[in-house]
């Protein structure tokens, strides 16, 4: 078996920000080191897992960074898989309640930027979607990183949500779409601060992911 490259990229959630035992991205590298390193592992270094993520990163940040980070890493020849979750940064406002980070054309044309850079790299694509927020707790919250008042509204989140999943079905990119289902598994009780999970949400998306993964490795 070839080393199979995973990359992964996005923002604080997929960073990991409130789970005190890592987020699901570490959960994706936590699960391949097992198997590749457990007591009944396969028994060679078969998977590299990189995580890029950054907290308040938006679609553009990624898209501007991924050839980058990802070709100083990319083994030629060697099978690779792309991750990504970002976007709830660019359907937030900054400020006041209508001042939107991106319009709903900005954000798609950068989307599909995005994608069509990742998809340059493999054709092994995969995107998490959004999930709901607390808005009791997102509008507004102060932004640890900024300082300044940001609002989170789930119709908006919702909106860029179905967008990105269009956009992906176009760009025949693997779309993980967790909004409503979050909604009906009691997604509120995993968020630590109104937007992050805590650790048992950010299993719950690994778990969501998961067989997507399993089968984007064994294509």
């Amino acid at each position: 078996m070839d080393v199979i490259q995973i990359f992964i990229s996005g923002a604080s959630i997929t960073y990991g920000v409130g789970s005190a035992d890592g987020g699901w991205a570490d959960m994706v590298k936590r699960y391949l080191h097992k198997r590749q390193y457990g007591e009944s592992g396969e028994g060679s270094e078969h998977y590299e897992v990189y995580n890029f993520a950054k907290p308040g990163a938006t679609v553009e940040e990624v898209r501007d960074s991924m050839t980058t980070d990802v070709g100083l890493r990319r083994r030629q020849g060697e099978k690779s898989i792309i991750i990504l979750s970002v976007g709830m940064n660019n359907a937030k406002c900054i400020n006041s309640p209508n001042s939107y980070v991106s319009t709903i054309d900005s954000y798609k044309a950068s989307l599909n930027e995005l994608l069509g850079t990742a998809r340059n790299i493999t054709d092994n694509v995969i995107f998490v979607g959004y999930t709901p927020v607390d808005e009791k707790l997102t509008a507004p919250r102060i932004s640890p990183l900024t300082g300044e008042q940001v609002y989170f509204f789930n119709n908006r989140i919702k909106e860029f949500n179905s967008i990105c999943k269009a956009v992906c079905g176009e760009m025949e990119v693997i779309y993980v779409d967790i909004f409503d289902k979050a909604n009906t598994e009691g997604w509120k009780d995993f968020l630590v601060d109104g937007v992050h999970p805590n650790v048992d949400g950010h299993g719950w998306i690994f778990n969501q992911l998961k067989p997507y993964l399993e089968r984007a490795i064994q294509s």
